[in-house]
């Protein structure tokens, strides 16, 4: 495309050489880029980014959560997927809801998936990555300890009644997110202590390992038991992500790692089944 047909702006057109970051969130690109900058690869860069849209984005995605996963390999040019996705509880099937809940799935422990968010990103970084835990996870964790801006999609969210009805049922999510009994005003410092710890924790257990891969593996057995799975697809695959976790590019020769929604369009299964 000549660059005639380029839209016109005041600024230079954002390009690059060696590498991009996209993510729902500025923070996390920002974090992914001072990954590659440091010389990850695009699987850490992604995982990187990841974390951080679990702390910039809580209200839609977190490590309590699930975060299926794909990832081109350039060096093969294969295509890898994490299904990131946690079982449903064993008995929470159609007709227990029908039977116990009038049909309805309501707020409880039993419409919650094991979460496998950690696990999906750890499974990337052992498989395809070249940093540590403590490396990736760091941004995040400095995000979480230090706070961030609230910004208006997160305020768009928390701010329904419904939404808060929802909120105030949580103790800690409360203390989080409507510390006053309100939510946090635009542009007021979100900080979320207790996730900043959880990061750490499982930094601390990556310690002492004689390898990167045994680091990873070490950590804490509840956070290593979700299920995932790395499936082979074929090298074309097109997909609509609805999970705002983004996409990490780092030159021709490293992995590339995006996020998408898992469905039954390229897995045959149903999403929280294993």
């Amino acid at each position: 495309m000549a660059s005639s047909d380029w839209p016109r702006s005041t600024r230079p057109v954002v390009m690059g050489t060696r590498h991009m970051v996209s993510a729902g969130h500025y923070l996390a690109a920002a974090a992914g880029y001072r990954i590659l900058e440091a010389g990850g690869n695009a699987v850490d860069a992604g995982v990187a980014a990841g974390l951080c849209i679990n702390v910039t984005q809580a209200d839609l995605t977190n490590i309590g959560g699930v975060a299926p996963i794909i990832m081109y390999l350039a060096d093969s040019g294969t295509v890898e997927t994490v299904s990131g996705l946690g079982w449903w509880p064993k008995a929470a099937n159609i007709e227990f809801f029908q039977r116990e809940q009038g049909g309805r799935i309501r707020r409880g422990i039993q419409r919650c998936v094991l979460p496998s968010a950690i696990d999906a990103w750890l499974m990337a970084l052992e498989r395809h990555g070249t940093m540590t835990f403590a490396d990736v996870a760091a941004p995040a964790i400095e995000l979480a300890d230090d706070g961030f801006p609230m910004h208006d999609l997160m305020l768009d969210i928390l701010s329904p009644p419904s939404a808060l009805e929802g909120t105030r049922q949580w103790p800690s999510t409360r203390s989080v997110f409507l510390p006053d009994g309100h939510p946090i005003s635009l542009g007021a410092r979100v900080v979320q202590k207790d996730l900043a710890h959880t990061l750490r924790m499982l930094v601390e257990a990556e310690c002492g390992a004689t390898t990167r891969e045994a680091g990873i593996r070490q950590l804490p057995p509840l956070v290593r038991s979700a299920p995932v799975h790395a499936r082979p697809l074929p090298p074309r695959v097109t997909c609509e992500p609805k999970h705002p976790r983004g996409l990490a590019a780092d030159g021709a020769q490293a992995p590339h790692l995006a996020c998408l929604d898992q469905d039954r369009r390229l897995t045959g299964r149903d999403p929280g089944r294993p």
